[in-house]
């Protein structure tokens, strides 16, 4: 059964200083090169909704030009950086599903350096939504 995900991705940068946040995404497990781009080289400028459409187990952002050194400015408060924000899942936003994103080994939606997010879930994606909400009893 294929699922249907959308994500709002909000840059975090100083225009005057910082270029844009440039990503890549796609689904499938990107840690072993079974997976498959949507786009390798994404400039998120504004708040953007990437779509995912497939039969794979997670969805994947690739943050790619964050630069350390440069990027975080401390005495001023800037950085560079990513938030997801409204993951919605088969039309459903409940709040038991915005936080299973995974960042460099945590559970974050913030993307502070380069490095891969994960959302990762089950198929069949409806009843992984049933038992993420706790929606109740579930009948197969």
């Amino acid at each position: 059964m294929d699922f249907n995900i959308s994500l709002e991705v909000h840059p975090v940068y100083e225009p005057s200083y910082h270029s844009p946040p440039i990503i890549s995404y796609g689904y499938g497990d990107s840690a072993n090169w079974t997976s498959r781009s949507i786009s390798e080289s994404f400039q998120v400028s504004d708040v953007t909704t990437l779509h995912f459409y497939g039969t794979e187990d997670s969805v994947w952002i690739k943050f790619l030009n964050k630069d350390p050194g440069r990027d975080t400015v401390v005495d001023k408060g800037w950085d560079k950086a990513l938030e997801i924000k409204n993951i919605t899942v088969e039309g459903f936003t409940n709040d038991a599903l915005q936080y299973n994103g995974s960042f460099m080994g945590s559970p974050t939606n913030y993307l502070t350096f380069n490095d891969v997010w994960r959302y990762e879930f089950t198929l069949p994606i409806f009843t992984w939504i049933h038992k993420k909400c706790n929606f109740g009893w579930i009948f197969y």
